[in-house]
């Protein structure tokens, strides 16, 4: 189990430990083959005893470890803290739930990596707050905070813009304009794939909106349907910069994105550039356009083989995008054009 860990993980040191735990198991066996002519009563066997039952409980303890980092846990109840305001006390029937300044309105969403609420700013507006699983320690507080202040760097053209990021009761929060509209996942699943207009304008907005991304200095590393929202003034890009931030939270190899929209180098658990954003993108545009994944199959192993080993089926997107997809799709990153190639091939 360990050495499925560092195998899903890409974690050499858990390798090492599997290795090990192999290694003295063998020994062991050996030994009572080497003694299975010698009275139970010699100190040898007791020796190979101890020495077993030492490895067998310390890999459990071990194990049970890294299932409480690895495996998804029960995200605690958001904490609700009534905060006083100037006035005269007046009955209330419920106490309301605040995440720093901001007031919690509704839950919106539920992802990997966190919960999202509608809530009030400060100064009365509407925001989305994604409050993330993950919690920070203090020595890890101002590394998130640098990181995940990176986002607001970027322009807020086909982008939901990001306002603020603090730290409520150990728990980061990322603060951004709330976009009112479906994503593009639920638009496809609801109406099927757009028709070749609707490619375009998707095609240059999230082009756009990647190219101001990288500008920035980020890689996404989640490009995918579901965070692309479909706003009444047209589409916009979320999440992005998330993920080196939770990267510093997190212990097990590195953040990895969706498997039916993940690059190569991140399936091989690799460094992530924005050509990775590149690939998603492609991948985003062949489900746009088909309705259905460029990489599918039974099991996650299954997909990521796909990604390593296949081509998708490009015969049935509509002939302008063929190329550009292909292009995007390339398993070289070092061959695959660049947000901004990708906006003068959209523009001719």
């Amino acid at each position: 189990m360990i050495g499925y860990v560092a195998y899903r993980h890409r974690n050499a040191t858990l390798w090492a430990f599997a290795a090990a735990y192999l290694a003295v198991e063998g020994a062991v066996f050996a030994a009572s083959w080497v003694l299975k002519d010698v009275p139970k009563e010699d100190f040898r066997w007791t020796l190979t005893t101890v020495i077993w039952m030492g490895t067998y409980l310390g890999g459990a303890v071990h194990l049970f470890i890294l299932a409480k980092r690895v495996l998804p846990q029960k995200t605690p109840p958001t904490p609700t803290v009534p905060r006083p305001r100037p006035g005269p006390a007046t009955p209330s029937r419920a106490p309301k739930t605040w995440i720093g300044p901001y007031l919690l309105l509704s839950k919106i969403g539920q992802g990997a990596q966190g919960q999202v609420y509608l809530a009030r700013s400060p100064a009365g507006g509407q925001v989305a707050i994604k409050l993330l699983h993950a919690r920070v320690s203090p020595a890890e507080r101002t590394g998130f905070l640098a990181e995940a202040n990176a986002a607001r760097r970027v322009p807020g053209f086909a982008t939901a813009q990001v306002i603020d990021v603090g730290i409520d009761n150990a728990r980061p929060y990322l603060v951004s304009e709330y976009v009112q509209g479906p994503s593009l996942e639920q638009l496809i699943h609801r109406e099927g794939p757009r028709s070749p207009d609707s490619m375009v304008r998707l095609a240059i907005a999230t082009a756009a909106a990647l190219n101001g991304i990288h500008q920035a200095g980020i890689v996404h590393r989640d490009f995918k349907p579901a965070n692309v929202l479909l706003a009444p003034d047209g589409p916009r890009v979320i999440d992005f910069g998330i993920a080196r931030a939770v990267e510093r939270l997190t212990n097990t190899g590195g953040a990895k994105g969706t498997p039916a929209f993940m690059s190569p180098e991140q399936v091989e658990g690799r460094l992530a550039g924005p050509a990775s954003d590149i690939f998603s993108w492609g991948a985003t545009m062949y489900f746009a356009a088909t309705g259905r994944l460029a990489f599918d199959g039974p099991s996650v192993w299954a997909v990521e083989n796909q990604v390593l080993n296949a081509d998708p089926d490009l015969s049935m997107m509509p002939a302008p995008f063929r190329d550009l997809v292909r292009r995007a799709m390339q398993k070289d990153q070092r061959v695959r054009p660049a947000a901004s190639d990708l906006l003068l091939l959209l523009s001719r």
